[in-house]
């Protein structure tokens, strides 16, 4: 006697080869890993023993250890790379009675293009350095003796030599 597939007979057919070879796949995938959760199911034990517990709170003990290794690991590398950078800086200092000249960007709100000359050399361009009011910070006041609204930073100016 044959028997006759129907086309749904056919689908269910293909869904189950389907579902099969994922399921093998996970079982392959899974290793030995996957090994002692299959036995446990096939015996019938229960998941929620007192070794799972315990085994949680060691993977969680484990966790908080390697986070914190993390964590160290982090806070050294940012050290370093500010240590790299510090050493590499090159700080502007300037003392009261030295000329300077402003940045263009920072003085004028005009865009510069790419070969233009980035300081400002017109006839007040030229600046003496009135008072330090900070590390890199500066008042100014020009040549004239006429002082130059709000406080720049040393990023901002550069030294003039005569």
């Amino acid at each position: 006697m044959c028997m006759d597939f129907t086309s749904i007979n056919k689908k269910e057919a293909q869904g189950l080869r389907g579902r099969i070879a994922a399921l093998t796949r996970f079982i392959s995938k899974a290793g030995d890993r996957g090994l002692p959760f299959f036995k446990a199911i096939k015996k019938g034990k229960s998941l929620n023993g007192p070794r799972t517990v315990s085994g949680r709170s060691r993977r969680k003990d484990l966790l908080e250890e390697t986070m914190d290794v993390a964590v160290n690991r982090m806070t050294k590398y940012k050290q370093k790379v500010a240590a790299y950078y510090k050493k590499r800086v090159r700080s502007r200092q300037f003392l009261v009675g030295d000329l300077a000249l402003r940045a263009m960007q920072a003085s004028t709100h005009e865009k510069l293009g790419k070969l233009d000359f980035p300081w400002d050399l017109g006839v007040l361009a030229v600046l003496f350095v009135r008072r330090i009011v900070g590390p890199v910070t500066y008042e100014l006041e020009t040549l004239k003796g006429c002082q130059v609204p709000r406080l720049w930073n040393a990023c901002h100016l550069r030294k003039y030599y005569v």
